[in-house]
């Protein structure tokens, strides 16, 4: 059994439409432990999850909170996740990736800017309506 983790901060719109991709991820690894890093507000809410083993606060504290960074780094390497799906992609997610999972390879971290086509940016991918991207 190996641990995947999902990252999703979000806003409630967000949290809501990731509920699908959530269960998705869990039933394509049914062996393996659905660990999820979330903010407080959401915390209680991803606990009830049926497809989420374990929920981990990021208090989103200020990069230049080492000691922060440290402790949540130290928490997050002990659970030796084999894939992460960064479902925010955010600023600070790229941010986890480069501090936190500086080894990350597009086999391990999944976010838009891993699974884009080179000759796509995410900002230009975001211009396009999701009808236009299934079509």
């Amino acid at each position: 059994m190996s641990n995947i983790l999902i990252i999703k901060h979000g806003s409630l719109g967000d949290i809501a439409q990731a509920s699908g991709a959530i269960q998705d991820i869990s039933e394509n690894y049914k062996e393996d432990q659905i660990h999820l890093l979330t903010t407080k507000p959401y915390f209680e809410l991803f606990k009830q999850n049926p497809f989420i083993h374990n929920v981990i606060l990021d208090k989103r504290l200020s990069r230049f909170n080492i000691i922060y960074l440290y402790l949540l780094m130290r928490s997050l390497k002990k659970l030796n996740f084999k894939k992460i799906y960064d479902l925010q992609n955010s600023s600070r997610t790229r941010f986890y990736k480069n501090i936190l999972f500086p080894r990350a390879n597009f086999n391990t971290w999944s976010s838009s800017e891993t699974t884009l086509p080179a000759d796509i940016s995410k900002e230009e991918f975001d211009k396009n309506p999701v009808i236009n991207v299934l079509i």
